[in-house]
């Protein structure tokens, strides 16, 4: 099998791609299988893959390192005893160190054919990062083989050659793709791209030095989740405005960076929403569609993480949005 790791700092919208990439080869004929990465308990891009109809397996943890490397080895030995893909996705958390994962894989006893690595940035919020001093972006472009600049059709294209400048200057081998995965612009490229370098032969990579652990930027996470049986409520609304507040409150409270607002709603009969805020003050993203009238259970899934701020005065900032709206939704 092929693993394909899509590496990529939170909000760069690796998901988004990742479905793009998976349903694509899906249709080729070949045998498709996705772990992902979650941080906290809860996550909410497993959800989302699974209610496209995608085989996904989930490893619950803020980042790939030696607690979690025996539960990644695992789940590549399980799917390539049980499943037997053509191609695995790996999916970091986005607070996962792209260099801990190539660590992890090199133990790996199993029959991996090739590993491509795969970073994702986004070409709007990538600026703010002035000097790519942040580990989880520098070290996931360091070692790509293939850096997809994600979100282009939101940049000049002055600003889309600087960042490509910048990019070379830290890896000038990466070949350099500008995608828009919204709008599904050059995804076919990408997808040659990867062909191509799964069929050349793997080249065994040396080993590759860490970055400071206590270098990484410190993430707060909060994950929780409700099932509400027969809900009444305007369940979008109240979703939208928790994501809104909660992202209005953090600036002050010093979450000075979000990683990422989410959530979403799965319904039965079936249908799913996700909500996404990547920055302060900005409206929730919404995709994917509930269906029309009375539904039998809704489940509601929150996952958000931010940084400057320390996990318990985040997880009662959170709390104190969240609370009311599983209330409201439960009709007390």
């Amino acid at each position: 099998m092929k693993l394909i790791v899509i590496s990529g700092f939170l909000g760069s919208g690796k998901t988004t791609l990742l479905l793009a990439l998976a349903k694509t080869f899906s249709g080729q004929g070949l045998k498709v299988a996705i772990i992902e990465n979650e941080a906290g308990k809860t996550g909410v891009d497993g959800e989302l893959l699974k209610a496209e109809g995608l085989s996904v397996r989930e490893i619950y943890s803020g980042c790939v390192c030696c607690s979690l490397r025996y539960d990644l080895i695992q789940t590549l030995l399980e799917l390539e005893r049980e499943v037997k893909p053509d191609i695995v996705f790996l999916e970091p958390s986005g607070v996962a160190g792209p260099k801990q994962i190539q660590q992890c894989l090199c133990g790996y006893s199993g029959e991996i054919e090739k590993i491509i690595m795969v970073a994702v940035v986004d070409a709007q919020r990538m600026p703010r990062f002035r000097d790519f001093s942040i580990p989880l972006i520098h070290d996931g472009i360091e070692i790509a083989d293939l850096v997809a600049i994600n979100k282009t059709d939101l940049v000049s294209p002055e600003q889309l050659h600087e960042l490509q400048q910048r990019l070379l200057e830290v890896n000038p081998f990466a070949e350099l793709l500008c995608v828009s995965a919204e709008q599904g612009t050059n995804v076919d490229q990408l997808i040659g791209k990867i062909t191509a370098l799964s069929a050349q032969a793997e080249i065994k990579k040396p080993a590759v030095e860490l970055s400071d652990e206590n270098n990484l930027p410190k993430a707060a996470i909060f994950a929780a989740s409700v099932t509400v049986d027969t809900p009444d409520t305007a369940a979008i609304q109240l979703v939208e405005q928790f994501l809104q507040k909660l992202s209005q409150q953090l600036k002050p409270a010093d979450g000075i960076l979000i990683g990422h607002l989410k959530a979403i709603i799965k319904t039965e009969p079936v249908g799913y929403a996700v909500f996404s805020v990547t920055d302060h003050d900005q409206p929730p993203v919404q995709k994917g569609r509930l269906p029309a009238g009375p539904v039998e259970k809704l489940t509601l899934t929150v996952n958000a993480i931010v940084y400057g701020m320390s996990e318990g005065p985040f997880k009662r900032l959170c709390l104190a949005q969240f609370r009311p709206m599983e209330k409201e939704l439960r009709g007390e």
